[in-house]
Order: structure tokens, then sequence, then C-alpha cells
């Protein structure tokens, strides 16, 4: 498409023979039928010949165009001729937040997108107001000179538009780049950061090595944890959230025992039922065995004790590596049987172990084995078991297990289950 305006002088008149070129045309030799096109089509005439055309496309053979009949200076086969529209809107006075389009040889005055009017007064269109606007929920709609615009509330960025969402800035940061991105933190609020995990400070780049899932502020998932607040002694943990008389409290609990105490070498941890074996087959009869195993860094310490309770009761342990053979410790029954005989034994293991079995009974007995405590520590639960850190485990060694052998709710079928 060639686009070419030429302004055609006043004088400029028909020739209809072709047989020279046209008066005052000399200067528009090269477009001297466009401007024979525009008179024979009546638009310079009927303007004074003032009028802009513009060439709207080239046409070959324009010389053979008897319907038109419009000659060409140039030859039937070279030649080349225009076809002419006029540009009606030439000196035409429109509102400056208007437009003036062409109409069947005349023109029209018609108001800008955002603008409402006749084209010779436009008024700003109030989108916001009539209710025409794309802003999302989140944002605002701000009218505009001839627009609108969608603005996020305070301590937001985005577009604001509909199917888009208003995000949080957090020290110049949204999401997933704010507060250090998600596996450090969330941004909860205008430039505050709730840090996850072991990250700290108001931008979520502070890294700590957090002991406990209550030093972590998690109740929820498996994480890891580092003893002492040490780097190089990682260990890994289920994070659990505990209610209890209103208050909230994160647990940090290995396979099912809940740690009680963290040493800068060892753990106490505690369960009521996995760390013993109980029942009622007869006096010194041992039908119960319970098997706990260790894995990671962790070890059954050497200073556990063995408790025996009971009447005519008995209890030993065995374990891994290095005591094979179980050594049986016993108990006689109080002259009134008003009260279970306790015992207990302790350097019943002869060094750390990745694996010991507890095995107990009697007329109605219990054996456990349980951490009893220093003058370093604060435990004094009989259900604790103190583990020792160790920088590697022994190959082989699996997750922390309590197997069985005989049902403890089988064994407590033969009588009264003694209160110990």
């Amino acid at each position: 498409m060639i686009k070419v305006l030429v302004r055609c002088p006043a004088h400029c008149r028909d020739n209809v023979n072709a047989s020279k070129v046209l008066e005052g045309d000399l200067a528009y030799t090269a477009a001297s039928s466009v401007c024979r096109a525009a008179m024979f089509e009546g638009v310079i005439g009927g303007h004074g010949g003032k009028v802009t055309v513009r060439a709207l496309g080239e046409m070959k053979a324009f010389y053979d165009n008897a319907r038109r009949g419009i000659g060409s200076n140039a030859s039937s086969v070279a030649g080349k001729a225009y076809t002419v529209e006029a540009d009606t809107c030439i000196g035409k006075k429109c509102h400056h937040n208007a437009i003036c389009a062409k109409v069947l040889g005349s023109y029209q005055c018609k108001c800008r997108p955002g603008y409402q009017g006749d084209g010779l007064d436009c008024q700003d269109l109030d989108e916001c107001h009539i209710g025409g606007h794309n802003c999302n929920a989140q944002s605002k709609c701000v009218n505009l000179a001839g627009t609108y615009k969608c603005q996020c509330p305070a301590g937001h960025a985005g577009i604001g538009v509909k199917g888009t969402v208003c995000k949080t800035v957090c020290h110049g940061h949204t999401e997933p780049y704010a507060c250090g991105g998600v596996e450090r933190g969330i941004c909860v609020g205008a430039n505050k950061c709730k840090c996850v995990g072991h990250w700290r400070g108001a931008t979520c780049h502070e890294r700590i090595y957090a002991k406990s899932c209550e030093e972590l502020q998690t109740g929820e998932g498996k994480h890891k944890l580092y003893l002492n607040g040490s780097a190089s002694k990682e260990y890994k943990a289920k994070c659990i959230t505990k209610a209890d008389n209103g208050t909230t409290a994160f647990v940090t609990d290995i396979n099912g025992f809940v740690v009680t105490e963290f040493g800068d070498d060892y753990l106490i941890v505690s369960n009521p039922t996995r760390n013993m074996a109980y029942s009622c087959s007869g006096e010194y009869e041992m039908n119960e065995e319970t098997l706990i195993r260790f894995s990671g860094p962790w070890l059954i310490s050497k200073e556990n004790a063995l408790r025996v309770i009971g009447c005519k009761a008995a209890a030993a342990v065995k374990g891994q590596p290095g005591l094979s053979t179980a050594v049986e410790h016993r108990i006689g029954c109080d002259p009134s049987k008003i009260v279970p005989v306790i015992r207990t034994v302790k350097h019943v293991l002869p060094k750390d172990m990745t694996s010991v079995t507890v095995k107990a009974g009697g007329s109605c007995g219990k054996g456990l084995l349980f951490w009893p405590g220093n003058a370093n520590s604060t435990s004094t639960d009989e259900h604790g078991l103190k583990l020792v850190y160790v920088a590697s485990a022994p190959s082989g060694s699996k997750a922390l297990v309590r197997e069985n052998l005989v049902h403890t709710e089988l064994a407590y079928t033969r009588g009264i289950v003694p209160q110990f």
C-alpha cells in the first residue's frame, strides 16, 4: 500500500484526452494521475482545489479504465495511476478530547474512549462511579482523565485488576521472594515476616540451629534439629502440638518418644508404654518381651537402669552389641501383699547399645529400662530413657521401634492388674 499525501494546485483541471501533463501539475509530475483522479471524482472541484487527497493504492493499466475516463500521460503498459480519496477532516475543529472521522464524503467528530459527548464537547466518563471498571475486590478504582486505574491498598503491590492478586509487600519484595523465600518465611503483613524453620530476623535472613520444636516454634511436620544448637549435631524429629490446661506447647517427638530433657550430648525421652514389659503369668515367669531399637545418631545409654516391680517378679535385659545373654533379676513379695516390691538395678548394660530387649513377668510383674537421673539431671520419670548422641550410628540400625512379642493387654487377662 502506497501512503502518499498530495495537495493538488487550485488550477489543476481535467484533461480528458490525457495528451499533455496537467496544467499546474509540473511540480507533481510523478503523481499527476492522482490529481486527475481526484478531479474526476469531484473531490477537488467541490472544495476549491484545497483538499488533500491520499493515494490508497497503485494500479496499472489505469489508462484502459474507460468507465472512469481517467487517462494518463504515461504509456498504457508501464503507466502508473492511483485511486484516491479526499481527507474531509482537513480544517475541521472537533473537541480536543475527540477525533475526526471521515464519513461518506463528510466527517464526524467522535469523543475519544473514556469521554462522552457529541464530539464538539467531550466530558470525562467516570468509570469508577458507573461501575465500568475491571478492578478486583482488593483494589480501589481511581478515576483519571479519560481512563481509570486500579490501585492496590497500601503495603501491597500489583495491577489490581480482576484475575490478579494484590500481594503484600515485605521490605520491598512480594512472595515468593519476600522474607527470604517460602522456605525461610511468609509475608503476613506490610513489612511483617513470619519466619519458618531455622530462620529468624526482620527479613528471615538470620540462620539459627534450633535444638527442639519449641525453639523452632512449630508443632507440625518432620524437621532437622540440632542438639545443643550445634550445626555439627544434627538429628531428625517430629514436631507435635500439645494442648494442656489452656496452654499450647510444641513437643519434640522421636518415633513416639517425647523428649523431656536436652543435654549437650544426650536426650531424655519418655513414653509410658514403650520402655517396659509386663505380665501376670506365674511366679517368676517372664512371658513378655519389649524390643527397643534406635537409628541415626542415637544409642541407648549404658547409664540406664533396670527396675523390677511386683510380687515374685523377674526381669532381664539383653542387647546389641555385646549382651546376647539375658541376666535375670528377681524380687519377692510383700508379706501383706499390699504394695509391690520395687528393685532398681544399675549397670545392667555394659556399653551404649543400638537395641535392648526387656523381658518381665511374675505373679504380676513389670520390668522397665529407665534413666534414674543424676545430680546434673532434672528427670524423675521412671519412663524416661537416656539416649546418647554419636557422630555416626552403627550400620544396620533402623528406626526406633517397640515390638511386643506377647501383647500387654493379653498378659493382663490372668488377673487384676496391680496399681504400680
